[in-house]
């Protein structure tokens, strides 16, 4: 996917009035869900906690990343966004993830899961 648009660009045509909320998110799930550059994935589902966007849609897309995708950073970021934004939609994920997902990274990630869990 080529990259005329990224997650800088969305945030700062939002701050600046050009996006709204609704489409400053509908372009960050384009960017996670298209995009080969993993630091623009990962850039991108960061700005959705920080916009503080919650929807059944981009709890679905999170968790997808958390499950599925090949990258550990972009599995990690998305567990932390679970962890923070989509903690009871996601428990089961996160519980599914830290049974079965043994990258280093996300070992690291979900060590602070395993301590809520056990509380």
């Amino acid at each position: 996917m080529r990259n005329l648009i990224s997650p800088d660009k969305i945030r700062k045509d939002f701050l600046e009035g050009r996006l709204t909320l609704s489409d400053a998110g509908i372009l960050l799930l384009t960017l996670i869900e298209k995009s080969d550059d993993v630091a623009i994935r990962e850039k991108a589902i960061n700005l959705l906690s920080t916009f503080k966007l919650h929807s059944s849609k981009i709890f679905k897309t999170l968790e997808n990343c958390l499950l599925s995708d090949e990258s550990a950073i972009i599995r990690a970021a998305a567990a932390r966004i679970i962890m923070k934004d989509f903690i009871n939609e996601g428990m089961e994920s996160l519980k599914w993830a830290l049974k079965h997902d043994d990258s280093v990274l996300m070992v690291k990630t979900l060590r602070d899961l395993k301590l809520i869990i056990e509380e």
